[in-house]
């Protein structure tokens, strides 16, 4: 018998930690209280679950959360049993399914790089974008120095107001992060919280440092967790126009110099790098004696709507499971969008886009492919530029002859 897809219930936190470890323990903290503390966030990082069930045994799980960027969402902890990787699709399909509902025009997906995950995401039409890595390192190890470049010192962050920090610290992300400050609403969002951050004080388990270039702040560097056994490194950031004279390495050596002198002996960072090769801020940590921990990778679908209609594979794969699964070799997934032209004499109160699909649909959209784009008969081409974006109140499922539209049936979002 198939588990059953259900959301997450209370009790369930001790077999979906169990799940995340047995599949992923090896490369990072999976327990109890770590499930537990992503199940009470709020805010923009509250969390959907959905859960693989057979009776009271949890086989799988998965978790979507909302990102401040609008209709824009994250999917993570897609994880399945040993040996059930059959419904890692059921999974995905829930999950894509809530995406449909909240209207997401971005969604993002976040793996461990170890099979059957990333492929899993990539038959939904989800696209690799870029790898992420933890790194470690060991400092009980006698460390490097990196000599400090003339003009250049390295001073505690405290000096400084918080509204300067913040700016080191979004605009020392560019260029390789601009996707970062997008997703947390842009520049000037994310600024604002940096700076809140730091004017209500770090805490006293915080160590920040600010590069000065003839006295001018170039730069910031920063870790955390310092009264635990792994301190957590925050990053480096220079600006961009300060980068290649030896000034991300005087702050990376002064930041471990100082976990160090806390009796911290481990420190850990998680970052991104390009999908072959690494970033010049993933060199430097190397450079001065990362070592890789774990890999993952960064999956992403941008679904475009425009005036109503639904656009790519990727938007394609977005429809309910159930209406999916009866689509059959020759028919057709046609949106409704009400909506009124303004200002035209008689015209259709309600116009559509049809998209033909090819191929059996067995399941969930495996095998299914878009052919082509027809326009019913009420919605010409040259009319569709003029629809206005509408509320879709159904899908109408319908076999097309010629380029005309047959009996079919209708299925409410």
């Amino acid at each position: 018998m198939a588990p059953t897809i259900r959301p997450l219930q209370d009790g369930d936190a001790p077999q979906v930690a169990e799940v995340l470890h047995t599949c992923f323990g090896e490369m990072e903290r999976w327990d109890e209280e770590r499930v537990r503390e992503l199940m009470g966030q709020s805010g923009p990082q509250a969390s959907t679950w959905w859960l693989a069930a057979d009776g009271s045994r949890v086989a799988g799980c998965i978790r979507v959360h909302a990102l401040a960027r609008p209709d824009a969402y994250v999917i993570r902890e897609l994880a399945v049993r040993r040996r059930e990787s059959a419904i890692l699709d059921p999974l995905l399909g829930a999950a894509l399914e809530y995406l449909a509902e909240a209207r997401a025009t971005l969604v993002r997906a976040s793996t461990p790089d170890v099979p059957p995950y990333p492929e899993a995401y990539r038959r939904r039409g989800l696209v690799p974008v870029r790898r992420a890595v933890t790194l470690a390192w060991d400092l009980s190890a006698s460390a490097r120095q990196a000599p400090t470049p003339a003009n250049v010192a390295v001073v505690d962050a405290a000096r400084h107001p918080s509204a300067i920090l913040a700016e080191l610290y979004v605009e020392g992300m560019r260029p390789y992060w601009d996707w970062y400050i997008e997703e947390r609403g842009g520049a000037a969002a994310l600024k604002r919280r940096v700076a809140d951050h730091f004017a209500s004080g770090p805490g006293d388990d915080e160590l920040w440092l600010v590069a000065k270039h003839d006295g001018e702040p170039v730069g910031l560097a920063g870790a955390s967790e310092l009264d635990q056994d792994e301190a957590v490194l925050e990053g480096v950031y220079v600006l961009p126009e300060h980068r290649g004279r030896g000034i991300g390495s005087a702050l990376m050596y002064a930041t471990l110099a100082g976990v160090s002198e806390r009796a911290r002996q481990l420190v850990v960072l998680e970052t991104v790098t390009f999908l072959e090769g690494d970033t010049p801020s993933v060199r430097l940590y190397r450079r001065s004696g990362a070592t890789l921990r774990a890999e993952y990778v960064h999956l992403q679908a941008e679904l475009k709507r425009s005036r109503g209609d639904l656009r790519g594979r990727a938007a394609l794969r977005r429809l309910p499971v159930t209406v999916a699964s009866r689509t059959a070799r020759g028919w057709t997934v046609q949106r409704l969008a009400r909506s009124r032209y303004a200002g035209r004499r008689n015209a259709s109160a309600t116009e559509c886009v049809i998209w033909v699909i090819a191929g059996s649909t067995r399941g969930a959209h495996s095998g299914a492919q878009a052919v082509g784009e027809l326009h019913h008969p009420l919605a010409p081409a040259r009319r569709l530029n003029r629809v206005r974006q509408g509320q879709p109140r159904e899908l109408l499922i319908s076999t097309v002859r010629r380029g005309r539209r047959a009996m079919g049936r209708t299925c409410p979002l």
